[in-house]
């Protein structure tokens, strides 16, 4: 174990809705939302910081295009239709199965010629389907807020909850601290850590965990599924 990770100062909570939220909440197309865009000159708007819809499968059809049916953090079911250059035909069918877990950056409300509300998917670079339960993503991100951090200087063992000043780091995901091996290894075999950091080593959510999302330093994005 070892200090190997810059973790940002701030780790936002997956829970806040300000920078997650449900898809009643997500900016309407064509509506320069002041609570996502801002600008400079009245002219030009920019999103104003980061935020990403996350919502669970709950089932899909292939037909003309790729379509997702998922359920949002209030539980309501909504479809992502797949109106990219291969209509979603490079996404591979295993990912889209019930239960995993759908990412997408700067989403926003679209209503589709039927009247019904969705969201239009035209871009496959800030789009991301986690192979795992919305609900454990929003765990995981409970964990990484108790634990990564600080309480009043001191560092909390995952292990057994001791606070200490001076700790030992997961060398595997940076995101956890333990008193001595004998923590780590309660918390592994006890406490979902071996979970936690398979999780923890996919890129693209370790991205999402260091994301400073006040503010907007750029687009984020997914490399391709």
């Amino acid at each position: 174990m070892d200090n190997v990770l810059a973790i940002p100062p701030t780790i936002v909570s997956f829970r806040e809705e300000k920078y997650f939220p449900s898809f009643s909440d997500l900016p309407v197309e064509s509506n320069l939302d002041a609570n996502f865009y801002t600008s400079v000159d009245g002219s030009f708007w920019f999103p104003a910081k980061h935020w990403c819809f996350l919502a669970e499968i709950v089932d899909s059809v292939r037909l003309v295009r790729l379509r997702v049916y998922v359920r949002d953090r209030a539980g309501r079911t909504i479809q992502i239709a797949f109106h990219t250059e291969d209509r979603g035909e490079t996404v591979p069918p295993p990912l889209v199965q019930r239960g995993n877990t759908v990412a997408i950056f700067y989403a926003q409300q679209h209503a589709f010629m039927d009247s019904s509300l969705g969201i239009r998917q035209e871009e496959l670079s800030n789009i991301k389907i986690f192979p795992y339960k919305h609900e454990d993503i929003l765990q995981l991100s409970d964990r990484v807020q108790a634990y990564s951090g600080t309480q009043d200087g001191m560092r909390v063992c995952h292990g057994c909850d001791a606070k200490r000043e001076t700790a030992l780091r997961c060398v595997s995901c940076g995101y956890f601290w333990y008193c001595n091996q004998d923590c780590q290894a309660t918390s592994w075999q006890e406490k979902g850590h071996k979970r936690d950091c398979e999780m923890l080593r996919d890129p693209d959510l370790r991205m999402m965990f260091q994301i400073q999302w006040d503010g907007h330093d750029g687009h984020r994005i997914f490399p391709p599924m």
